[in-house]
């Protein structure tokens, strides 16, 4: 569920244009995918 809630917050970031943020969560999104695997 929380790798959900980042993904979110990735998207909402990308509608807002803010393509540098979008990739540190996107990447701080599969971090945690690989530790909760």
């Amino acid at each position: 569920m929380d790798n959900q809630h980042y993904h979110l917050l990735g998207v909402k970031l990308e509608e807002r244009g803010v393509a540098e943020n979008s990739v540190v969560i996107s990447n701080g999104d599969i971090n945690l995918s690989l530790r909760k695997a």
